[in-house]
């Protein structure tokens, strides 16, 4: 049980289990009232899980970047912010867990936006950072 105080709230629920290990993922806007104790329906959706390894230009992976992604559309209204990050590691990887299917992501950093992908894992996506 969440108990939060009066107010609008943009709620974004991941979850993973053994039988749909990409995750599901799903999104709502909630108006709590003082007193009031409504269930809240949050659709969860199979997800994507997407890995892949950020390069230059020149074809080199670019290690330790940290990168972050917002919705596109941005599914909770309201004022954008990352809903994923990663850090790349040391030779420019990088894995997303739990990204709802078909949903556009783009990057906070040039030549990182990412198109829909189906649920599932997805392995091998290659990002070329532009400055």
């Amino acid at each position: 049980m969440l108990t939060l105080p009066h107010g609008s709230y943009d709620l974004w629920v991941q979850l993973t289990t053994d039988e749909a290990p990409a995750g599901l993922a799903g999104s709502t806007s909630v108006d709590f009232d003082p007193g009031r104790l409504d269930p809240i329906a949050i659709e969860l959706l199979p997800a994507a899980a997407i890995s892949g390894v950020l390069r230059d230009r020149a074809g080199a992976p670019l290690p330790h970047r940290v990168l972050s992604w917002t919705s596109d559309p941005w599914p909770l209204g309201g004022q954008q912010a990352a809903l994923y990050g990663a850090t790349t590691d040391a030779q420019g990887a990088f894995t997303l867990l739990a990204v709802p299917a078909r949903t556009p992501l783009r990057g906070a950093q040039p030549g990182t936006d990412l198109s829909p992908f189906e649920p599932g894992p997805h392995e091998g996506i290659e990002l070329v950072s532009r400055p």
